[in-house]
Protein backbone atom coordinates (compact mmCIF):
# COMPACT_ATOMS: atom_id res chain seq x y z
CA UNK A 1 0.00 0.00 0.00
CA UNK A 2 1.14 3.66 -0.25
CA UNK A 3 1.24 5.58 2.49
CA UNK A 4 1.76 9.17 2.82
CA UNK A 5 5.02 10.56 4.48
CA UNK A 6 3.85 10.58 8.30
CA UNK A 7 5.23 9.38 11.24
CA UNK A 8 3.52 6.27 11.49
CA UNK A 9 3.89 3.75 8.92
CA UNK A 10 3.62 0.75 10.14
CA UNK A 11 7.87 0.01 10.02
CA UNK A 12 10.25 1.46 12.43
CA UNK A 13 13.30 2.24 10.54
CA UNK A 14 16.53 4.17 11.27
CA UNK A 15 19.40 5.42 8.64
CA UNK A 16 22.75 3.25 9.07
CA UNK A 17 26.06 3.96 6.96
CA UNK A 18 27.12 1.92 3.97
CA UNK A 19 28.95 -0.84 6.47
CA UNK A 20 25.30 -1.17 8.12
CA UNK A 21 25.94 0.42 11.27
CA UNK A 22 23.67 2.70 12.86
CA UNK A 23 24.33 6.20 13.31
CA UNK A 24 23.12 6.79 16.45
CA UNK A 25 21.53 4.99 19.45
CA UNK A 26 18.46 2.70 18.02
CA UNK A 27 17.34 0.73 20.83
CA UNK A 28 14.75 2.54 21.90
CA UNK A 29 13.50 1.96 18.33
CA UNK A 30 13.07 -2.02 18.77
CA UNK A 31 10.09 -0.57 20.76
CA UNK A 32 8.52 2.43 18.95
CA UNK A 33 8.48 2.80 15.68
CA UNK A 34 10.76 5.61 14.34
CA UNK A 35 9.45 8.87 12.89
CA UNK A 36 9.90 9.09 8.75
CA UNK A 37 11.42 11.76 9.17
CA UNK A 38 14.59 10.43 10.61
CA UNK A 39 15.68 8.06 7.73
CA UNK A 40 13.45 9.63 4.70
CA UNK A 41 15.64 12.03 3.42
CA UNK A 42 18.55 9.94 4.33
CA UNK A 43 17.29 7.25 2.12
CA UNK A 44 16.10 9.64 -0.75
CA UNK A 45 19.45 11.09 -1.10
CA UNK A 46 21.06 7.73 -1.34
CA UNK A 47 22.01 6.49 2.02
CA UNK A 48 21.54 3.49 3.36
CA UNK A 49 18.77 2.63 5.83
CA UNK A 50 18.09 -0.56 8.51
CA UNK A 51 14.36 -2.16 8.80
CA UNK A 52 14.19 -3.09 12.56
CA UNK A 53 12.02 -6.43 12.83
CA UNK A 54 9.54 -8.07 15.12
CA UNK A 55 6.69 -6.86 16.61
CA UNK A 56 7.57 -3.02 16.38
CA UNK A 57 7.36 -3.61 12.56
CA UNK A 58 3.86 -5.65 12.61
CA UNK A 59 5.82 -9.00 13.29
CA UNK A 60 8.09 -8.43 10.33
CA UNK A 61 10.80 -11.04 9.40
CA UNK A 62 13.52 -11.50 6.73
CA UNK A 63 15.19 -14.60 6.05
CA UNK A 64 18.54 -13.92 4.00
CA UNK A 65 20.02 -16.39 2.06
CA UNK A 66 23.81 -15.74 2.24
CA UNK A 67 25.61 -16.91 -0.76
CA UNK A 68 28.64 -15.31 -0.23
CA UNK A 69 29.46 -17.93 2.55
CA UNK A 70 28.86 -20.66 0.29
CA UNK A 71 31.72 -21.83 -1.75
CA UNK A 72 29.44 -23.80 -4.14
CA UNK A 73 27.04 -20.87 -4.73
CA UNK A 74 23.70 -23.33 -4.75
CA UNK A 75 22.13 -22.67 -1.55
CA UNK A 76 19.89 -19.68 -2.69
CA UNK A 77 18.59 -21.69 -5.72
CA UNK A 78 18.58 -25.28 -3.19
CA UNK A 79 16.40 -23.42 -0.96
CA UNK A 80 13.67 -21.58 -3.35
CA UNK A 81 13.35 -24.74 -4.91
CA UNK A 82 11.83 -26.62 -2.04
CA UNK A 83 9.13 -23.40 -0.93
CA UNK A 84 6.01 -24.53 -2.88
CA UNK A 85 5.42 -22.15 -5.76
CA UNK A 86 2.16 -19.89 -4.38
CA UNK A 87 3.89 -19.47 -0.98
CA UNK A 88 7.39 -18.29 -2.63
CA UNK A 89 5.10 -16.20 -4.90
CA UNK A 90 3.35 -14.19 -2.29
CA UNK A 91 7.13 -13.51 -0.36
CA UNK A 92 8.44 -10.09 -1.35
CA UNK A 93 12.03 -11.25 -2.23
CA UNK A 94 15.58 -8.51 -2.34
CA UNK A 95 18.69 -9.18 -3.96
CA UNK A 96 21.86 -8.16 -1.77
CA UNK A 97 25.44 -6.84 -2.50
CA UNK A 98 26.72 -9.98 -2.25
CA UNK A 99 24.45 -11.63 -4.38
CA UNK A 100 22.58 -13.44 -1.26
CA UNK A 101 18.21 -12.74 -1.01
CA UNK A 102 16.44 -11.92 1.53
CA UNK A 103 12.44 -12.87 2.00
CA UNK A 104 10.38 -10.86 3.58
CA UNK A 105 7.06 -11.18 5.25
CA UNK A 106 5.18 -11.01 8.15
CA UNK A 107 3.53 -13.66 10.15
CA UNK A 108 0.70 -12.34 12.96
CA UNK A 109 -0.06 -15.42 14.12
CA UNK A 110 3.61 -16.31 15.39
CA UNK A 111 6.33 -14.74 18.63
CA UNK A 112 8.79 -13.81 16.20
CA UNK A 113 12.06 -14.82 18.05
CA UNK A 114 15.37 -12.99 17.69
CA UNK A 115 17.74 -13.42 14.54
CA UNK A 116 18.57 -17.23 14.03
CA UNK A 117 20.93 -19.37 12.77
CA UNK A 118 18.97 -21.84 10.72
CA UNK A 119 21.98 -23.04 8.38
CA UNK A 120 25.52 -23.54 8.40
CA UNK A 121 28.32 -24.59 6.05
CA UNK A 122 30.11 -27.15 6.82
CA UNK A 123 33.28 -24.88 8.11
CA UNK A 124 30.42 -23.29 10.45
CA UNK A 125 29.96 -20.32 7.83
CA UNK A 126 26.28 -18.95 8.39
CA UNK A 127 24.47 -19.65 4.89
CA UNK A 128 20.76 -19.08 6.00
CA UNK A 129 19.99 -16.97 9.02
CA UNK A 130 16.86 -15.36 10.38
CA UNK A 131 16.19 -11.07 11.32
CA UNK A 132 13.55 -11.42 14.19
CA UNK A 133 12.90 -9.47 17.01
CA UNK A 134 15.53 -6.54 17.99
CA UNK A 135 17.23 -7.40 14.55
CA UNK A 136 17.53 -4.96 11.45
CA UNK A 137 18.50 -6.05 7.54
CA UNK A 138 19.59 -2.94 5.51
CA UNK A 139 18.24 -2.05 2.35
CA UNK A 140 19.34 1.10 -0.25
CA UNK A 141 17.37 2.06 -2.79
CA UNK A 142 20.14 0.76 -5.72
CA UNK A 143 22.35 -1.57 -4.32
CA UNK A 144 19.49 -3.61 -2.91
CA UNK A 145 17.56 -4.68 -5.81
CA UNK A 146 13.45 -6.12 -5.34
CA UNK A 147 12.92 -8.75 -7.41
CA UNK A 148 9.97 -9.38 -6.18
CA UNK A 149 6.56 -7.69 -4.74
CA UNK A 150 6.12 -4.24 -3.84
CA UNK A 151 8.79 -2.35 -1.76
CA UNK A 152 9.62 1.05 -2.52
CA UNK A 153 10.59 3.12 0.35
CA UNK A 154 11.29 6.47 -1.70
CA UNK A 155 7.42 6.58 -2.06
CA UNK A 156 6.26 5.09 1.53
CA UNK A 157 4.82 2.53 -0.82
CA UNK A 158 5.00 -1.64 0.14
CA UNK A 159 2.43 -4.48 0.08
CA UNK A 160 4.26 -7.22 2.52
CA UNK A 161 2.61 -10.09 2.85
CA UNK A 162 1.67 -11.97 5.48
CA UNK A 163 1.99 -15.74 6.43
CA UNK A 164 0.42 -18.66 8.38
CA UNK A 165 2.11 -20.07 11.47
CA UNK A 166 2.65 -22.73 9.90
CA UNK A 167 3.92 -21.45 6.20
CA UNK A 168 6.39 -19.98 8.49
CA UNK A 169 7.56 -22.92 10.23
CA UNK A 170 7.45 -24.43 6.60
CA UNK A 171 10.17 -22.32 5.87
CA UNK A 172 12.77 -22.16 8.79
CA UNK A 173 12.03 -26.23 8.91
CA UNK A 174 13.55 -26.07 5.58
CA UNK A 175 16.26 -23.38 6.15
CA UNK A 176 17.58 -25.78 8.72
CA UNK A 177 17.09 -29.16 6.74
CA UNK A 178 19.51 -27.60 4.46
CA UNK A 179 22.48 -27.21 6.81
CA UNK A 180 26.31 -28.69 6.13
CA UNK A 181 27.29 -28.45 9.63
CA UNK A 182 26.89 -31.35 12.21
CA UNK A 183 29.22 -30.94 15.13
CA UNK A 184 29.06 -33.44 17.90
CA UNK A 185 28.99 -29.91 20.35
CA UNK A 186 26.98 -32.81 23.05
CA UNK A 187 29.80 -34.51 24.67
CA UNK A 188 27.86 -37.53 25.74
CA UNK A 189 28.04 -38.11 21.80
CA UNK A 190 31.77 -37.66 21.60
CA UNK A 191 34.08 -40.32 20.00
CA UNK A 192 35.01 -42.32 23.19
CA UNK A 193 32.09 -41.90 25.71
CA UNK A 194 30.56 -44.29 27.16
CA UNK A 195 27.84 -44.85 30.00
CA UNK A 196 27.69 -46.10 33.23
CA UNK A 197 25.16 -48.93 32.36
CA UNK A 198 26.26 -50.77 29.24
CA UNK A 199 22.92 -51.70 28.42
CA UNK A 200 22.64 -48.06 26.85
CA UNK A 201 25.83 -48.40 25.23
CA UNK A 202 24.29 -51.94 23.68
CA UNK A 203 21.12 -50.00 22.83
CA UNK A 204 23.12 -47.28 21.63
CA UNK A 205 25.15 -49.27 18.80
CA UNK A 206 22.54 -51.84 17.88
CA UNK A 207 19.15 -50.85 18.06
CA UNK A 208 17.26 -49.78 15.02
CA UNK A 209 16.24 -46.44 16.37
CA UNK A 210 14.16 -46.10 12.78
CA UNK A 211 11.33 -48.56 14.45
CA UNK A 212 10.53 -46.14 17.44
CA UNK A 213 10.20 -43.27 15.25
CA UNK A 214 7.86 -44.99 12.71
CA UNK A 215 6.02 -46.34 15.72
CA UNK A 216 5.87 -42.76 16.77
CA UNK A 217 4.14 -41.15 13.69
CA UNK A 218 7.85 -40.57 12.08
CA UNK A 219 8.33 -41.85 8.39
CA UNK A 220 11.30 -42.97 6.24
CA UNK A 221 11.02 -40.28 3.18
CA UNK A 222 14.55 -40.83 1.53
CA UNK A 223 17.68 -42.85 2.23
CA UNK A 224 21.30 -43.01 1.08
CA UNK A 225 24.54 -44.22 1.96
CA UNK A 226 25.46 -41.21 4.36
CA UNK A 227 21.82 -41.07 6.47
CA UNK A 228 18.13 -41.24 6.41
CA UNK A 229 15.60 -38.83 5.79
CA UNK A 230 12.96 -38.60 8.53
CA UNK A 231 9.58 -36.67 8.16
CA UNK A 232 7.32 -36.19 11.38
CA UNK A 233 3.73 -36.16 11.28
CA UNK A 234 1.70 -33.17 9.67
CA UNK A 235 4.66 -31.53 8.26
CA UNK A 236 4.66 -29.95 4.97
CA UNK A 237 8.63 -29.70 4.56
CA UNK A 238 10.51 -33.00 2.68
CA UNK A 239 12.08 -34.25 5.91
CA UNK A 240 12.04 -32.97 9.32
CA UNK A 241 15.77 -34.32 10.58
CA UNK A 242 18.51 -36.63 9.46
CA UNK A 243 20.15 -40.03 10.91
CA UNK A 244 23.50 -40.44 10.08
CA UNK A 245 24.69 -44.01 9.60
CA UNK A 246 27.80 -43.94 10.67
CA UNK A 247 27.74 -41.94 14.33
CA UNK A 248 24.00 -43.45 14.50
CA UNK A 249 23.45 -40.01 15.91
CA UNK A 250 19.47 -38.04 14.87
CA UNK A 251 19.65 -34.22 14.11
CA UNK A 252 16.14 -32.52 13.56
CA UNK A 253 15.27 -29.24 11.99
CA UNK A 254 12.07 -28.99 13.52
CA UNK A 255 10.96 -26.99 16.58
CA UNK A 256 7.05 -28.56 16.38
CA UNK A 257 8.84 -32.12 18.15
CA UNK A 258 10.39 -32.26 21.57
CA UNK A 259 13.47 -32.19 19.96
CA UNK A 260 16.14 -29.21 20.07
CA UNK A 261 17.19 -28.20 16.38
CA UNK A 262 20.34 -28.96 15.03
CA UNK A 263 21.55 -31.00 18.52
CA UNK A 264 22.65 -34.33 18.37
CA UNK A 265 20.85 -37.13 19.88
CA UNK A 266 21.82 -40.62 20.15
CA UNK A 267 19.84 -43.89 20.60
CA UNK A 268 18.56 -43.34 24.40
CA UNK A 269 18.38 -39.59 23.99
CA UNK A 270 15.81 -40.45 20.97
CA UNK A 271 14.04 -42.93 22.93
CA UNK A 272 13.61 -40.19 26.36
CA UNK A 273 12.67 -37.84 23.34
CA UNK A 274 10.49 -39.56 21.41
CA UNK A 275 8.42 -41.06 24.48
CA UNK A 276 8.79 -38.24 26.86
CA UNK A 277 10.85 -39.48 29.64
CA UNK A 278 11.67 -36.63 31.51
CA UNK A 279 14.48 -38.88 33.88
CA UNK A 280 17.53 -41.28 33.29
CA UNK A 281 15.62 -44.49 35.40
CA UNK A 282 12.81 -44.57 33.79
CA UNK A 283 14.03 -44.81 30.64
CA UNK A 284 16.39 -47.22 31.99
CA UNK A 285 13.10 -49.65 32.79
CA UNK A 286 12.30 -49.35 29.59
CA UNK A 287 15.68 -51.09 27.56
CA UNK A 288 14.69 -54.81 28.89
CA UNK A 289 11.17 -54.28 27.24
CA UNK A 290 13.33 -53.49 23.55
CA UNK A 291 15.44 -56.64 24.37
CA UNK A 292 18.53 -54.72 26.41
CA UNK A 293 18.52 -56.14 29.50
CA UNK A 294 20.30 -54.30 33.01
CA UNK A 295 22.81 -55.13 34.63
CA UNK A 296 22.42 -55.61 38.79
CA UNK A 297 21.14 -52.11 40.35
CA UNK A 298 24.47 -51.02 42.85
CA UNK A 299 23.45 -50.90 45.98
CA UNK A 300 25.93 -47.56 46.41
CA UNK A 301 25.92 -44.51 44.53
CA UNK A 302 29.07 -43.73 43.84
CA UNK A 303 30.85 -40.00 43.38
CA UNK A 304 30.96 -40.95 39.82
CA UNK A 305 27.20 -41.67 39.47
CA UNK A 306 26.77 -38.30 41.46
CA UNK A 307 29.03 -35.97 39.28
CA UNK A 308 27.86 -38.11 35.71
CA UNK A 309 24.38 -36.67 36.84
CA UNK A 310 25.16 -33.26 37.77
CA UNK A 311 27.04 -33.03 34.40
CA UNK A 312 24.30 -34.36 32.52
CA UNK A 313 21.77 -32.06 33.68
CA UNK A 314 24.23 -29.13 32.80
CA UNK A 315 26.20 -28.21 36.54
CA UNK A 316 28.97 -26.37 35.38
CA UNK A 317 31.51 -24.29 37.39
CA UNK A 318 31.99 -21.13 35.12
CA UNK A 319 35.41 -20.29 34.98
CA UNK A 320 35.03 -16.59 33.89
CA UNK A 321 32.49 -15.83 36.85
CA UNK A 322 34.13 -18.07 39.05
CA UNK A 323 31.05 -19.64 40.22
CA UNK A 324 28.68 -23.24 39.97
CA UNK A 325 26.02 -22.41 37.21
CA UNK A 326 22.92 -24.98 35.81
CA UNK A 327 22.45 -24.70 32.29
CA UNK A 328 23.95 -21.18 31.87
CA UNK A 329 22.15 -19.75 35.01
CA UNK A 330 23.40 -18.86 38.47
CA UNK A 331 22.91 -22.03 41.10
CA UNK A 332 20.99 -19.88 44.45
CA UNK A 333 19.96 -22.13 47.68
CA UNK A 334 16.48 -23.04 45.97
CA UNK A 335 18.41 -24.28 43.10
CA UNK A 336 21.13 -26.34 45.48
CA UNK A 337 17.80 -27.56 46.89
CA UNK A 338 16.39 -28.54 43.99
CA UNK A 339 18.95 -30.60 42.49
CA UNK A 340 19.81 -32.38 45.62
CA UNK A 341 15.61 -33.30 45.61
CA UNK A 342 15.72 -34.58 41.48
CA UNK A 343 19.62 -36.30 42.06
CA UNK A 344 17.30 -39.02 44.94
CA UNK A 345 14.62 -39.34 42.65
CA UNK A 346 16.68 -40.01 39.68
CA UNK A 347 18.79 -42.53 42.04
CA UNK A 348 15.79 -43.78 43.74
CA UNK A 349 18.12 -43.66 47.10
CA UNK A 350 18.74 -41.63 50.28
CA UNK A 351 21.94 -39.96 49.63
CA UNK A 352 23.30 -37.71 51.80
CA UNK A 353 23.24 -33.67 51.60
CA UNK A 354 26.81 -33.35 52.91
CA UNK A 355 28.15 -36.05 49.82
CA UNK A 356 26.08 -33.73 47.64
CA UNK A 357 27.48 -30.83 48.46
CA UNK A 358 31.24 -32.05 48.17
CA UNK A 359 31.07 -33.52 44.61
CA UNK A 360 29.21 -30.27 43.75
CA UNK A 361 31.72 -28.46 44.60
CA UNK A 362 34.55 -30.55 42.81
CA UNK A 363 36.24 -30.96 40.43
CA UNK A 364 34.57 -33.95 39.81
CA UNK A 365 31.82 -31.27 38.06
CA UNK A 366 32.89 -29.75 34.71
CA UNK A 367 34.22 -26.37 34.00
CA UNK A 368 33.53 -24.24 31.29
CA UNK A 369 35.42 -20.99 29.58
CA UNK A 370 32.70 -18.90 27.93
CA UNK A 371 35.18 -16.70 26.77
CA UNK A 372 36.93 -19.46 25.34
CA UNK A 373 33.96 -20.98 23.52
CA UNK A 374 33.13 -17.39 22.07
CA UNK A 375 36.56 -18.03 20.61
CA UNK A 376 36.64 -21.59 19.46
CA UNK A 377 32.65 -20.95 17.86
CA UNK A 378 34.25 -17.97 15.97
CA UNK A 379 37.05 -19.12 15.40
CA UNK A 380 36.42 -19.90 11.55
CA UNK A 381 35.81 -16.00 11.21
CA UNK A 382 37.92 -13.95 9.62
CA UNK A 383 36.38 -10.15 9.45
CA UNK A 384 38.80 -7.65 7.21
CA UNK A 385 38.41 -3.98 7.06
CA UNK A 386 36.82 -3.97 10.92
CA UNK A 387 39.09 -1.26 12.02
CA UNK A 388 38.44 1.04 8.76
CA UNK A 389 35.11 0.57 9.68
CA UNK A 390 34.90 1.47 13.13
CA UNK A 391 36.99 4.72 12.04
CA UNK A 392 33.89 5.45 9.25
CA UNK A 393 32.14 6.06 12.43
CA UNK A 394 34.16 8.36 14.26
CA UNK A 395 34.18 12.49 13.44
CA UNK A 396 37.67 13.60 13.19
CA UNK A 397 37.74 17.05 14.88
CA UNK A 398 40.60 17.92 13.02
CA UNK A 399 40.62 17.41 9.43
CA UNK A 400 44.22 17.30 8.51
CA UNK A 401 45.00 14.43 10.31
CA UNK A 402 46.24 11.69 8.49
CA UNK A 403 43.51 8.88 8.63
CA UNK A 404 46.42 6.32 8.68
CA UNK A 405 47.87 7.57 11.68
CA UNK A 406 44.25 7.65 13.14
CA UNK A 407 43.77 3.85 12.37
CA UNK A 408 47.53 3.22 13.94
CA UNK A 409 46.90 4.45 17.52
CA UNK A 410 42.83 3.24 17.07
CA UNK A 411 44.37 -0.31 16.75
CA UNK A 412 47.08 0.28 19.58
CA UNK A 413 44.62 1.41 21.71
CA UNK A 414 42.40 -1.67 20.99
CA UNK A 415 45.16 -4.06 21.61
CA UNK A 416 46.21 -2.27 25.33
CA UNK A 417 42.28 -2.24 26.48
CA UNK A 418 42.19 -6.26 25.51
CA UNK A 419 45.39 -6.46 26.84
CA UNK A 420 44.79 -5.07 30.54
CA UNK A 421 41.40 -7.03 30.19
CA UNK A 422 43.51 -10.58 30.48
CA UNK A 423 46.82 -9.59 32.35
CA UNK A 424 48.01 -8.27 35.35
CA UNK A 425 47.08 -8.81 39.41
CA UNK A 426 43.96 -7.26 38.95
CA UNK A 427 42.30 -8.25 35.41
CA UNK A 428 39.12 -6.60 34.12
CA UNK A 429 38.30 -9.84 32.47
CA UNK A 430 34.58 -8.83 31.85
CA UNK A 431 35.39 -6.23 29.48
CA UNK A 432 35.58 -8.85 27.33
CA UNK A 433 31.82 -8.90 27.31
CA UNK A 434 31.53 -6.16 24.66
CA UNK A 435 32.46 -8.38 22.43
CA UNK A 436 29.61 -10.29 22.73
CA UNK A 437 26.52 -9.08 23.61
CA UNK A 438 23.78 -7.03 20.97
CA UNK A 439 23.35 -3.61 19.28
CA UNK A 440 21.88 -1.36 20.61
CA UNK A 441 22.48 -1.60 23.95
CA UNK A 442 25.41 1.19 24.87
CA UNK A 443 28.27 -0.31 23.74
CA UNK A 444 29.68 2.76 21.63
CA UNK A 445 28.01 4.74 24.55
CA UNK A 446 30.47 2.74 26.95
CA UNK A 447 33.54 3.00 25.08
CA UNK A 448 33.21 7.06 24.40
CA UNK A 449 33.28 7.48 28.43
CA UNK A 450 36.17 5.30 28.35
CA UNK A 451 38.49 7.08 26.10
CA UNK A 452 40.06 10.46 26.82
CA UNK A 453 38.35 13.36 25.71
CA UNK A 454 41.20 14.54 23.16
Amino acid sequence: MKKAVTNEIGLSIIPVSSTKQPFKSWSQFQKVESPVADWHTHYANGGYVGIICGKVSGNLELIDIDEKNDPQHTITKEFLSLIPQPLLDRLIIQTTVNSGSHLIYRCQEAEIEKNQKLALHSDGAVIIETRGEGGYFCTHHSDYQIQQGTFNLAEVEFEIPVISKDEREFLLETARSLTRYFPKDNKINSDGFSYNEPAVNDFNSTFNILELFEQNDWEVTKEDDEKVYLLRKGSKAQHSGYYFKDSKLFYCFSTSTGFIPERPYNHFQVLKTLENISDYRSALRRLPELGYNLTNKKEKISVEDIAGYLNNVGVRYDTFIQDLTHNGRLIEEIDYNTLFINLKKHFEKEIPRTRFEEIIKSRYVKTINPIQQFIDNNIHRNPEGTFEKWLDCITLENKNVDRSIVLHFLKKWYVGMIAQALEGEFPNEFFLTLLSVEQGIGKTTLLRKYVLPK
